[in-house]
């Protein structure tokens, strides 16, 4: 299965649990990056538009380029009707844009997907002289939590080990698209709140996530609610968590 296919089946459940990025983290990296209602910018590796929807209001354009039609057509079913919305079905290095046409990349949670030797050439080319890049995650800042969710990540559990992000090729390291790894973080700190559907709905939206019909399903939800029920108080569990964004120029081949 290629890389932007992982995600067909988990689009829905992606759009629904997944942790959104903090406004202030984003309101931060615009004023760094000078970026207003006159500039444009790109969201490669788009998905369902939750970083695309932070940027509709406050730009002059916001294209967002992704491959997958399922997280596609969430994007456009919750964006189109802002009119600086664009929705392009391509790859990280082959966006279709117009040369030296970007003010701003970012990227939420898919620099891992890409291949850096074919995609920086390609944010290059699309980037106007000076432009910049973007690269933005949330991070699960709950060191003894995240131990014990390893046991969720293993074969016996129905994890497809071999999907998981942690095990992508080295070419996709973030700093080999920074220059001279010059960049500067900006990190966004939070508590979230979820009940049990939402802890079990985010676990299962990452693509190497057993799907409902997996024989092992009944063991991951299992194994998931046990650990819900040890770190969760009332029913609902606190998570400290951060917006967490890389913001630079690219680094010239």
């Amino acid at each position: 299965m290629d890389h932007h296919s992982k995600f067909s089946s988990k689009a829905e459940i992606y759009a629904k649990y997944r942790w959104d990025y903090d406004p202030k983290a984003i309101a931060s990296l615009c004023q760094i990056a000078g970026i207003n209602h006159n500039s444009v910018v790109a969201d490669i590796g788009s998905g369902t538009g939750m970083l695309t929807a932070h940027f509709v209001n406050n730009v002059s354009k916001i294209y967002a380029i992704e491959p997958n039609a399922e997280m596609r057509a969430i994007a456009l079913k919750n964006l189109a009707q802002y009119p600086a919305f664009v929705s392009i079905d391509a790859l990280a290095d082959s966006t279709t844009l117009p040369d030296n046409s970007v003010d701003l990349i970012v990227v939420g949670r898919a620099i891992h997907w890409f291949n850096a030797e074919t995609t920086k050439p390609e944010f290059l080319r699309i980037l106007k002289p000076n432009g910049w890049l973007a690269t933005c995650r949330v991070t699960h800042e709950d060191l003894e939590l995240l131990e014990a969710l390893k046991i969720l990540r293993k074969t016996e559990s129905g994890w497809n080990v071999a999907q998981d992000k942690s095990k992508i090729l080295e070419n996709n390291d973030l700093e080999s698209y920074y220059f001279n790894n010059n960049y500067q973080t900006i990190k966004q700190h939070s508590v979230i709140q979820e009940d049990w559907q939402q802890f079990l709905g985010r676990m299962l939206s990452h693509s190497p996530a057993p799907n409902s019909n997996n024989p092992l399903f009944p063991k991951f939800e299992a194994a998931a609610k046990k650990i819900f029920q040890s770190y969760s108080k009332a029913g609902i569990l606190e998570i400290k968590i951060a917006t967490e964004i890389k913001l630079g120029k690219i680094q010239i081949p």
